[in-house]
């Protein structure tokens, strides 16, 4: 006899063992009670109470029934009824016995609500079955119950079960939805092992245990939110997930399991919580595409000679302040050769769309923006509100060194939640041309903007009180500064690199900004007032500023010029919608003059 995988079965063949005898049996002289025990259950005739709708059925109780292996084998759509009658009498169908269903022809099955049970192997082998409604009052979901199902391709766990024992799912290689209830609390070991197509799966912090190689060869997951209750990471518990990109493990995890991520070949981001202090042998072997890793324990984990497959060639290693040295100094962690130091919160970290947060020690709604991780993006928009581990945390701070050395990056927006800007966030961001700091900020600090040697426009918010010694020190082609501070800002003799920029101070202040010690420097110092429109209404041609672009109305063939304050001509055209930097410009139409201001 063919047996496709021989696990469920020798499961089984271990548990009538452990239950009735008390002998040792040899590893093959299971496989041949295995073998025996699939020809007695496939040839055999199965002698139950009564049949009903075509399905066998055993008394329980005065009561009760529980559905049984037929005489012959299920095939077709199945609908498991809550109550079923016999000789005159009503009985509550509670239960699916086991191997019921099991090797049978089945491809769809609905199970009543007064089911509670389903036992192990019950639908094991189902090779034809493609959908499955659970009962909503199930509590127990037995070990390999839907085990080889290859065709199933969803499941909805329903909230009454609070545990998936093992090897539930496992072999069930078309299944690519799963949603979880919210009642879960553990997933047994290699419950949806080899389930080759899943790609979604729900996963509560309600979970506390997951079992080994749970999610072994998983390779359509892409990302997998590891639950915050969650002590250790068993062994082969992720291997060969091979689409497994970012990888978190929570503050929670205290062991990492051997080849607990093996084979993980296209992971790039990986995020070690600051409770790990063991990494087994081989947990992370041929994930080749590593390029940083961020430990976070100040203590460095025990790891073995070979739990990563390589330290020479990419992965970067990030640190927390004030523990390079220990990191240096012990065994295996020493060989990596990129180490840097961050400041890493206690209250934890998380990753959302290639950003990396530290969520506030003092306000549990915030977060900051800790680090971008590598990516060719040229354009970057930070999100006011980001979402780690379930919960939504307003932006509010850009970390020191956040962006430091993203040279590709030539757009950027920061929110207007955000309140300060750390050390060195921007330092080198050599690609930006124009930098818009929201009225939110209240500090800039030193070395900010530093070496971004492209910029050529800054946009200073309203609320910045503070722009610290050499924030903007090395950009070099900085042309135009707006303040929109009607109190000038704090700045040192070094904030900028020099004082050649034209300063747009508010109307009225013009005065304000030329009797200020480092302001006054400016050579060039104009006054505007922000966020104005000039109309001058030539009839039916209109000039008006929005979203970041001049927009011309009533205009047909005119010719649109576009000038700067130094009479430059940056637009000569006839486009009605304009995208330009910050800036103030002359907008001439059909021979009418507006000045607008972006």
């Amino acid at each position: 006899m063919f047996v496709h995988n021989e696990e469920p079965y020798l499961c089984y063949i271990n548990y009538l063992q452990k239950k009735f005898l008390n002998i040792k049996i040899s590893k093959n002289m299971k496989r041949t009670l295995c073998i025996l025990f699939l020809l007695m259950v496939s040839i055999s005739a199965v002698a139950a109470d009564f049949y009903s709708g075509g399905i066998a059925y055993d008394i329980t109780t005065e009561e009760t029934v529980e559905v049984v292996k037929s005489s012959k084998l299920y095939s077709g759509d199945i609908v498991v009824p809550s109550t079923v009658r016999h000789q005159s009498k009503t009985y509550s169908v509670t239960s699916i016995d086991t191997l019921a269903f099991a090797y049978s022809y089945l491809t769809s099955v609905i199970i009543g609500d007064s089911v509670t049970r389903i036992e192990s192997h019950a639908f094991m082998d189902c090779y034809n079955l493609k959908n499955v409604v659970l009962s909503n009052t199930l509590t127990h979901l037995e070990s390999y119950a839907f085990s080889g199902c290859h065709e199933l391709k969803k499941i909805e766990i329903p909230n009454t079960v609070n545990a998936i024992e093992d090897g539930v799912f496992s072999y069930c290689e078309k299944l690519a939805s799963v949603v979880l209830p919210e009642s879960l609390e553990s997933i047994g070991n290699n419950a949806f092992k080899n389930c080759y197509s899943l790609s979604s799966i729900n996963i509560s912090n309600t979970i506390k245990t997951i079992g080994k190689g749970a999610f072994e060869a998983c390779g359509c997951l892409t990302s997998f939110k590891i639950p915050n209750k969650l002590k250790r990471i068993e062994d082969n518990m992720f291997s060969g997930c091979s689409n497994l990109k970012i990888l978190t493990i929570p503050n929670s995890v205290e062991t990492i399991g051997n080849d607990a991520f093996s084979d993980c070949n296209n992971l790039v981001t990986l995020i070690i919580g600051n409770s790990v202090t063991s990494i087994g042998e081989r947990a992370f072997q041929n994930c080749y595409r590593i390029e940083e890793i961020y430990s976070l324990n100040p203590v460095p984990p025990m790891i073995c000679s070979n739990s990563f497959t390589t330290y020479f060639d990419c992965p970067d290693l990030y640190v927390s302040n004030g523990s390079m040295n220990m990191y240096k100094r012990t065994q295996h962690w020493s060989i990596f050769k990129q180490k840097f130091e961050l400041e890493f919160s206690n209250s934890g970290v998380f990753e959302s769309n290639g950003l990396i947060y530290n969520i506030s020690e003092t306000n549990a709604n915030e977060a900051s923006v800790l680090r971008l991780l590598k990516s060719e993006e040229t354009d970057l928009v930070i999100p006011e509100h980001a979402v780690g581990d379930s919960e939504t945390y307003n932006v509010t701070y850009i970390s020191a060194k956040a962006f430091m050395d993203c040279e590709n990056i030539i757009k950027m927006e920061i929110p207007n939640t955000v309140k300060s800007i750390g050390d060195r966030a921007f330092y080198g961001c050599k690609g930006l041309t124009s930098i818009t700091i929201p009225n939110s900020v209240v500090t800039i600090d030193h070395n900010a903007f530093r070496d971004c040697a492209g910029l050529v426009s800054v946009t200073i918010g309203n609320s910045v009180t503070s722009i610290g010694t050499r924030a903007f020190k090395g950009c070099s082609n900085l042309k135009t500064i707006y303040s929109l501070n009607v109190v000038p800002p704090e700045i040192y003799l070094y904030t900028f690199d020099s004082f050649t920029a034209d300063l747009i101070v508010p109307s009225g202040y013009l005065e304000t900004y030329k009797d200020n010690i480092y302001w006054k420097l400016f050579i060039s110092i104009y006054e505007d007032n922000f966020g104005s429109v000039e109309w001058n209404d030539a009839g039916h041609i209109r000039v008006k500023t929005h979203d970041g672009d001049i927009e011309i109305s009533g205009a047909q063939e005119e010719r649109v010029e576009v000038y700067n304050l130094k009479g430059q001509c940056l637009y000569s055209g006839k486009e009605k919608k304009i995208h330009l930097g910050c800036g103030i410009y002359i907008v001439n139409v059909a021979g009418t003059m507006h000045k607008v201001s972006l």
